[in-house]
């Protein structure tokens, strides 16, 4: 036997030596193992001027139908004819498919003003390619015919629930051939898909996210089923000590026959998430041959009934099941199994994740249906009432046993022992705590399909110009938000191999989702810390351990008591942040630390301490020329992990260029000068969310003005007058550029008003920047200035950074992510932006709602500096969350009493503004300016 994988869905096959094809159970696909010559003629290929020729006959003769529909038929559904149809004439390169495309655009508008069908010739033409291209697609010049089954505007058009499921059926066939192409076709895919342009990759992301959509859809339906099982008390399978006869994946008896002895009939096979022992065809069978269908078919539906009858357990591969199985005999599977039904505390998420779907009001049978017969050819199981009542008395029986067995299993537990019923065994053989959750979608081919023509689509992305690329939202599926990305992030970090996840392909996942991944994570650690905090001091005497990180500063001193006191609870930094102001009374409910964070940043950027440079207002960026030594540094990246941590945005205008080193080390490797590394993993293998390996795909020429560009856009947002400087260099047409900007390869920063020039190559302060060598001059510099000139102080501020925020959470997010994350939205906002975050309690009353109108319209007649300064006053930060983040933020609007004469009182911890009823707008507004204005801390300044 030889083992291969199918080229659609990428199963593990076994097959017989020397076999022409084989067909995968799994996806139904024909996988021919070479190029099998047809006897028959070979239509040409189709043409647009062919096509309108058969289209004019056809109105001329409408009686001669079939041979426009045999035409279409026979274009589509042949990969001969289709994939050398509307050729341009030019070669395939890297760079060009050879494909017409806007002759394609026009064939697709022709069929689709014809009858319907010619439309259902066409898409059965293409289901039936899909199914067997009749090759192995090992060339770039093998797949144009995927190029233009995807350009086909009826797979995006879901009129009704058929129709949806019909076209995303050929979508997966489409996304999984293209998935699992080699990775040099995949180099040569993303170029040709970068050419279609910014509104041709639009239209392909979409398509791939109605198919998520479609299939996370599946998904919800099939918990809901679950989750009203149990309410009606049906109970669900497990993989428990107790019901190890039950846990067998699906799979029937194969009838031994003749012809398989022969080698080219049917042989056994089984079916299970990531394995599947199919039947073949030898080269003289026909792979299109009908089989016999005898009562009792297959559970998994299509050409898989000939998997029936008669094999024992003995003919399972070890490997494919879980190994507790093994020891398991024929005789012990006797009786008919409906796995839903099967009774126990756990769920096997792969059998609940099954194919069962609605149609036309009825249910097909789900492929997690196992029927194991008991040796009647007629498939009949017995009284179908007596099974259930031996099931009832089996449940009974265990609940007995559990009952009676709890008080051993507790001793086993309290004596260190582990007990095996805390455990269940997953369709990958491997052990997880019963308690743990599995994501329900992590063994789905389609799913995975669809990532990895996602991240051929991200790198294509890449490769487009800075202004024309789609935004990394575009990427992210609405979709996938509601699934439970909390088990998929568990399952992610498992690493169970072969099995799908999300958090693997973080493009799919918008910052929403990330930031809740990452709240998630951040608090697991924080009640980690809790517990060591609990346990130490019960166990360990003379030890007094805190739960939280408190922090006693003082506001005259808040730089210096913060740094310090975090160098000295350095083992507690992941411990739930708590702030204290010396000599203020207040508890802090998570307003004193944000005020804390946004003192303390405020403070560090100060020009005093001569950490951070500013140019022209800009973004701040690391000093050059700093004297605080790396411990200092340390701490500011703790800090800035601490804020990311504990949710909280920072008035801390850093550049991208900072969250770009962070993610991504060696970010700004040169071209030339510090030469890039190719990535050892293919564009589909769950591209994140960066580019060097897109860009790895260009020419060198190329690499170099995408690196450029992107190098000088980045320093732009700290030092714009550097960069508008090595535009105009590289700009300039003249000759004479040695006479005109009067360069040498030397780089200058200030350092406390003095010049300090810094060679760029040796010797180069006479070394002169012509026009032969700016180009050179240019990359060292701007090298220099994102790396070499500030590694002494960003090394530490890395290290501090992610010390606090270490964890695998954080490799979701790309770098414009984070900076949104960390900096919150720099957008002025409207006071209806506030009012739709805003809950309102006592303004029942017409005083009160007029108090209310007053309020706003003030708050509408605010500056932006005014109405930053109402938001810090009552949230503790002048900055409003991103976009993503505002579900979780509210703040809440009270009417106090009536005591006019006090100013607002407002609650920082809970985003809580009081009123007091007064008399007049203007008398609010005049309380309200001096509350925003004159306040600080608990009082007045």
């Amino acid at each position: 036997m030889v083992t291969g994988e199918c080229f659609c869905c990428n199963s593990k096959v076994s097959y017989p030596e020397g076999v022409a094809c084989f067909k995968c159970t799994v996806c139904d696909t024909i996988n021919d193992l070479r190029v099998e010559e047809r006897g028959s003629r070979v239509p040409p290929p189709l043409t647009l001027a062919r096509l309108r020729a058969g289209v004019q006959a056809y109105r001329r003769h409408p009686e001669k139908h079939g041979l426009l529909e045999a035409m279409i038929r026979e274009s589509f559904g042949q990969w001969e004819v289709l994939n050398f149809s509307f050729a341009s004439g030019e070669e395939v390169t890297d760079e060009d498919p050879g494909v017409q495309f806007a002759d394609v655009h026009a064939a697709y508008k022709i069929v689709m003003g014809l009858p319907t069908p010619f439309i259902r010739a066409m898409m059965s033409g293409i289901e039936q390619v899909l199914r067997r291209p009749g090759r192995p697609l090992a060339r770039r010049e093998d797949i144009r015919y995927l190029l233009i089954i995807l350009e086909n505007p009826l797979l995006q058009q879901q009129s009704f629930r058929q129709e949806a499921s019909y076209h995303h059926h050929i979508v997966k066939r489409v996304a999984g051939s293209l998935a699992h192409l080699p990775n040099s076709v995949h180099e040569s895919l993303v170029r040709w898909l970068a050419q279609q342009g910014r509104s041709g990759l639009k239209r392909k992301v979409q398509l791939v996210h109605q198919f998520i959509a479609y299939r996370v859809q599946k998904y919800e339906r099939a918990k809901r089923r679950r989750n009203e099982g149990v309410s009606r008390g049906l109970p669900m399978t497990t993989y428990s000590a107790q019901s190890t006869q039950r846990e067998l994946p699906a799979f029937q008896r194969t009838r031994s026959s003749t012809n398989a002895a022969a080698g080219r009939g049917r042989h056994t096979r089984m079916r299970s998430n990531t394995d599947s022992r199919i039947s073949l065809s030898g080269p003289e069978s026909s792979g299109g041959q009908r089989r016999r269908q005898e009562p009792g078919g297959s559970a998994f539906g299509g050409d898989v009934a000939d998997a029936r009858a008669g094999l024992g357990i003995a003919n399972l591969r070890i490997g494919d099941t879980p190994a507790r199985f093994a020891s398991l005999g024929a005789g012990q599977f006797s009786e008919a199994v409906r796995m839903d039904q099967i009774a126990g505390d756990g769920v096997h998420a792969d059998q609940i994740a099954g194919d069962a779907v609605q149609q036309e009001g009825r249910t097909r049978e789900p492929s997690y249906f196992v029927r194991l017969q008991t040796g009647d050819d007629d498939g009949s199981t017995g009284d179908l009432q007596q099974q259930q009542q031996q099931q009832q008395q089996t449940q009974h029986q265990r609940r007995a046993r559990s009952s009676s067995e709890a008080p051993a299993r507790a001793a086993r537990r309290a004596g260190g022992g582990v007990d095996v019923d805390d455990y269940f065994v997953g369709a990958d053989g491997v052990f997880y705590p019963r308690g743990g959750r599995l994501a329900l979608h992590q063994h789905d081919w389609r799913l995975l399909a669809a990532a990895k023509a996602m991240a051929l689509l991200h790198a294509a992305n890449q490769l487009q110009p800075a202004r024309a690329r789609l935004g990394v939202d575009a990427f992210g599926s609405a979709a996938v938000d509601g699934m439970d990305l909390v088990a998929d992030y568990d399952a992610w970090q498992a690493r169970v191999p072969g099995a799908f996840a999300f958090c693997g392909y973080p493009i799919l996942l918008s910052l929403r989702a990330k930031a809740q991944i990452m709240q998630v994570d951040a608090a697991r650690q924080m009640d980690t810390k809790l517990k060591e905090a609990v346990i130490s001091a019960l166990f360990r005497s003379g030890t007094r351990a805190q739960p939280h990180l408190k922090l006693l500063v003082r506001r005259h001193c808040l730089a210096a008591d913060s740094l310090h006191q975090l160098a000295a609870h350095e083992q507690d930094l992941k411990k739930r942040l708590r702030i204290e102001f010396a000599g203020e009374e207040g508890v802090d409910g998570g307003g004193l630390t944000k005020e804390w964070f946004m003192l303390l940043t405020r403070e560090l950027l100060n020009p005093a301490y001569g950490m951070f440079t500013q140019d022209e207002g800009r973004a701040h960026w690391f000093n050059p020329a700093a004297l605080e030594t790396g411990n200092q540094y340390f701490l500011v990246g703790v800090v800035v992990g601490l804020a990311l941590y504990n949710s909280t945005i920072l008035d801390l205008q850093l550049p991208l260029a900072v969250f770009k080193k962070l993610l991504r080390p060696g970010a700004y490797q040169s071209l030339g000068v510090c030469p890039q590394q190719g990535a050892s993993q293919g564009l589909s293998q769950g591209l994140g969310q960066g580019s060097s390996q897109a860009l790895a795909l260009l020419t060198p020429s190329a690499q170099l003005r995408a690196q450029l560009s992107e190098m000088l856009g980045d320093v732009a947002q700290f030092r714009p007058q550097l960069a508008r400087g090595l535009r105009q260099l590289l700009q300039y047409r003249g000759a004479d550029v040695e006479h005109v900007f009067c360069l040498t390869f030397e780089a200058a920063y200030d350092a406390f008003g003095a010049r300090v020039a810094v060679p760029l190559v040796p010797g180069g302060a006479h070394m002169a920047v012509t026009s032969h060598n700016r180009v050179e001059y240019v990359q060292r510099y701007l090298h220099w200035v994102l790396t070499d000139s500030v590694a002494r102080q960003f090394e530490p501020f890395r290290r501090g950074f992610y010390y606090v925020c270490g964890s695998n959470a954080l490799s979701l997010f790309a770098p414009e992510e984070i900076e949104l994350l960390v900096h919150g939205s720099g957008r002025d906002w409207a006071a209806s932006d506030l009012r739709a975050v805003t809950d309102h309690a006592g303004f029942d009353s017409p005083a009160g709602r007029q108090l209310c109108e007053w309020f706003w319209a003030l708050v509408a007649e605010m500056t932006a500096a005014e109405r930053r300064q109402l938001l810090m006053f009552v949230t503790g930060s002048d900055r409003m969350p991103t976009p993503s983040q505002l579900h979780q933020f509210r703040v809440k609007l009270v009417l106090l009493g009536n005591e006019s004469a006090r100013l607002p009182v407002a609650h920082t911890c809970f985003n809580q503004l009081g009123l007091w009823a007064y008399r007049t707008k203007d008398e609010l507004g005049t309380k309200l300016m001096m509350a925003i204005t004159e306040s600080e801390g608990f009082g007045l300044k």
